[in-house]
């Protein structure tokens, strides 16, 4: 069972979750309601939810990775619906696209601004105990 369940999570990883039901039944020669059945005993989920948890997760990726739009986000995924997609996008991350790639891009920020923070402390903190050394040598 497991195995089929990893079969399954490849799958739909390589196609991003893109693959229906019939396709999988046909790949897998096994019939959908016990593929549904295998996805729910090891992810609590139903196949149609659990396919949709990878396309949001890409998303959610090219959200944080590219400067692509939503818009062209939601085209690359093949939705064509924006409220759906808006829909199942905050099901899974309780914010919009937008709110989700804002709040990445503060968090990247704060922590590039934080390294570069204490690097810069670091180094006039060490700059401060040459100096000091150089006084107390030179007097």
């Amino acid at each position: 069972n497991f195995l089929l369940f990893s079969h399954i999570s490849h799958l739909m990883e390589d196609m991003d979750g893109r693959i229906t039901r019939s396709e999988l039944e046909r790949m897998l020669n096994y019939s959908g309601n016990y593929i549904n059945s295998i996805v729910k005993k090891y992810t609590g989920l139903c196949l149609s939810d659990y396919s949709q948890m990878f396309y949001i997760k890409k998303a959610a990726h090219m959200l944080c990775t590219s400067t692509l739009s939503i818009t062209e986000i939601m085209e690359k995924l093949h939705f064509t619906n924006t409220t759906h997609f808006y829909k199942c996008f905050k099901k899974h991350y309780q914010m919009t696209p937008k709110q989700y790639r804002l709040s990445k891009a503060k968090n990247q920020a704060w922590q590039l601004i934080g390294w570069s923070s204490s690097v810069i402390i670091d180094t006039l903190w060490n700059r401060r105990l040459s100096f000091f050394s150089m006084q107390i040598y030179y007097g």
